[in-house]
């Protein structure tokens, strides 16, 4: 059938997508001691590292959902899975606790974008009688993804440096902008949609 490398695609994107985000909210927990240390970070700075993530994660969620609505699917999840490459190798370049929480909350934002987007285009873009299969892979892979994280993040933090957790998400970002690319259709605007605020 023709549609099933297309379809196929749809899902790789919705999945790669949606884990570049949950592994940037479970990598960082072992990274944080050497964090601290070459940055001289105090504790309470260093759970802002964290928390400051998962913040600007839950709070934009819903507005990411809107967006996508209201500008096209394609065009959010392209725009939030660029910002999230950028703002990844932000991460890895930051020289204090403050721009490393700073450069966090923000990639958290382009999280938020990215993660409502990347399950909607499944229901969007997919045959009716793949939806359901392919949003039991999505979310099946998305908690696997959460749950290795802080196993990936200590092996690159022994292996590497903690900057390498950052790194990490560039490919990743990558192949989820280019299955995105080629696979997702453009979606007019819905001009008649609005955010409410």
């Amino acid at each position: 059938q023709p549609h099933i490398p297309r379809n196929f695609l749809i899902i790789a994107a919705a999945i790669v997508g949606s884990s570049v985000v949950m592994l940037g909210e479970s990598v960082v927990t072992l990274a944080l001691p050497s964090i601290a240390k070459t940055l001289q970070v105090p504790f309470a700075s260093l759970q802002w590292v964290v928390d400051g993530y998962n913040l600007t994660l839950a709070s934009f969620i819903l507005l990411g959902g809107s967006l996508g609505d209201l500008l096209g699917l394609r065009r959010v999840y392209l725009w939030s899975a660029g910002a999230f490459l950028v703002l990844s190798l932000v991460c890895a370049l930051a020289w204090s606790g403050l721009t490393l929480i700073v450069f966090r909350a923000a990639l958290g934002v382009a999280g938020a974008l990215l993660t409502p987007v990347s399950l909607a285009v499944l229901n969007a873009q997919l045959p009716k009688d793949m939806r359901s299969r392919a949003v039991g892979y999505w979310t099946a892979a998305t908690s696997i993804v959460l749950a290795l994280g802080p196993l990936v993040g200590g092996y690159l933090v022994d292996l590497f440096t903690w900057r390498a957790i950052f790194l990490f998400n560039v490919p990743l970002a990558m192949i989820a902008m280019l299955a995105g690319h080629i696979a997702l259709e453009k979606s007019p605007k819905g001009h008649d949609i609005h955010i409410d605020w």
